[in-house]
Parts: structure tokens; C-alpha cells; sequence
């Protein structure tokens, strides 16, 4: 079990790309997209599992959609592992949050 959160899901290059793609609205849209044409097409790559959550997701109204991966991309400082403490603290600070109101959002065992 150790073994499989010790390796990143994704690359670093994959990971700057899916980031960058939540910060662009535009970018979100085509994202939108890559994930319709994965279900239709029953991406071989995924899990009947993985197929079932996104076709979830994408029955959800589409500005519903849009918003929800926005936020996440907002919410970057606090989801992206590879954020240093400074730049989580500056969000924080211009949120006018603090670390102790945002733990409550982050999972057992990480800290922010």
C-alpha cells in the first residue's frame, strides 16, 4: 500500500499541464470535452470504475461541471502537494484564511 502513494500519479509535466488546464476557462471546456469523448469511446485506459465517476460527474449540469473543476483549480495551493508552505501561506493570507480553518479541508494526516 506504501508503495503506491510513494510514486505520483502523474509526471510533473503531466501534473503542470492538468493545473494550468484548471486555471483557463477555455482550457476547462476542452477538458470537458476529452472527458465525454473518453466515456463514448469507453476508454480501454479506464477503469469501469473510474468510467462510471465520470460519466457521474458529466451527467451534472455543465456550468455545474465547469465550476467544480475551477474551484479545484482555484484551490490549487491547497490540493497540489508540490506547492511550498510559503506560496500556501500567501493564498491563505489573501483568502484571509488560516491554516487551522483550512485543515478541516485537508485529509488526515496532511498538514498546511
Amino acid at each position: 500500500r506504501e508503495a503506491i502513494f510513494a510514486e505520483p500519479y502523474f509526471t510533473e509535466k503531466q501534473d503542470e499541464r492538468m493545473w494550468s488546464t484548471l486555471a483557463d476557462p477555455t482550457d476547462v471546456e476542452v477538458l470537458l470535452k476529452e472527458f465525454r469523448t473518453a466515456v463514448q469511446n469507453s476508454d480501454e485506459d479506464m477503469s469501469p470504475s473510474e468510467r462510471d465517476g465520470l460519466q457521474t460527474f458529466l451527467d451534472l449540469p455543465y456550468e455545474t461541471q465547469v465550476t467544480q473543476l475551477r474551484s479545484v483549480g482555484i484551490l490549487r495551493p491547497l490540493y497540489d502537494p508540490s506547492v511550498s508552505k510559503h506560496d500556501v501561506d500567501t493564498f491563505l493570507q489573501t483568502q484571509h484564511l488560516d491554516s487551522g480553518s483550512v485543515g478541516l479541508l485537508a485529509p488526515d494526516g496532511i498538514t498546511v
